[in-house]
C-alpha cells in the first residue's frame, strides 16, 4: 500500500493528544498543502523540509518512547518520500514543457522578425492604400515579438502563466492584422512578394495553446 502524506490537522491533533512540543512541522505541513500543483518545484522543497522536521523528532529520546507518535512519524516520512516522488515526476514534466513553450517562443519571434522585414520593403515598394494595415501589421508583430521574449525571461509558474496568455492573445491580433492586409493588398495591387503567413501563425497559435493547457495542469 502506498504511504500518505499526513495531514496538517492530523499532526495537530496528535501534538494535542500526546502534549508534545511541536517543532515547526505542523507549519511545514500547513505551507505544503498551500501549494497548487502547478507548484511542483515548490513542492519537492517542502517535503524535503517536512521530512527533515519529522525525522528530527523521531530522533527525541520522549517522542521516541511514545510508540503511537514514533510510528505516526514513521508514516509521515514514508509518506513525504512517496509525495516528493510524484512532485519531483511533475516538475519534470512541467519542464519538458516550459522548455517546448521556449522553444516556440523562438520559432514565433523569428517569424514576427521575417514579417516586420518583408513588410519593411513592401512600405518601400509603396504600400499604397493598405498603408494603414502594413503600419497595423508591423506594430502587431512587434508585440508578438515582446511577448515572446518576455515569456521566456518569465521566472514563477503564475507568470509563465501570464506571459503565454498574452504572446497567444498577440498572436491573435497579428493573424487579424495579416487577414485584413492580405485582404486589401489583393484588393488593390497585389504583391506577390508578400506571402501570408496565416498558416503559420494558426499552426504555432494550436501548439502553444496546447502548451498552455498542460501548463494549468
Amino acid at each position: 500500500m502506498t504511504a500518505q502524506l499526513a495531514t496538517e490537522s492530523q499532526w495537530k491533533a496528535v501534538v494535542q493528544k500526546s502534549k508534545i512540543k511541536d517543532n515547526g512541522l505542523q507549519k511545514a505541513l500547513a505551507e505544503y498543502e498551500k501549494l497548487g500543483d502547478d507548484k511542483s518545484q515548490e513542492k519537492v522543497k517542502a517535503l524535503d523540509a517536512v521530512k527533515k522536521l519529522a525525522s528530527g523528532l523521531g530522533k527525541d529520546k520522549a517522542i521516541a518512547a511514545n510508540a503511537d507518535v514514533a510510528k505516526f512519524l514513521d508514516g509521515l516520512e514514508a509518506g513525504a518520500d512517496t509525495a516528493k516522488k510524484d512532485a519531483a515526476t511533475a516538475a519534470k514534466a512541467q519542464e519538458a514543457n516550459l522548455s517546448e513553450i521556449k522553444g516556440l517562443c523562438g520559432e514565433t519571434e523569428k517569424l514576427a522578425r521575417s514579417t516586420e522585414d518583408e513588410l519593411a520593403d513592401l512600405g518601400k515598394n509603396g504600400g499604397g492604400a493598405c498603408e494603414t494595415f502594413r503600419t497595423l501589421h508591423v506594430e502587431s508583430f512587434k508585440r508578438v515579438t515582446e511577448a515572446a521574449k518576455k515569456l521566456t525571461q518569465a521566472g514563477s509558474s503564475e507568470s509563465q502563466r501570464r506571459m503565454l496568455d498574452n504572446l497567444i492573445a498577440a498572436i491573435n491580433n497579428a493573424s487579424h492584422a495579416e487577414l485584413a492586409l492580405t485582404r486589401c493588398l489583393i484588393n488593390t495591387n497585389p504583391h506577390p512578394e508578400f506571402k501570408s503567413h496565416e498558416r503559420q501563425l494558426s499552426t504555432l497559435k494550436s501548439q502553444l495553446t496546447r502548451a498552455q493547457s498542460q501548463l494549468r495542469n
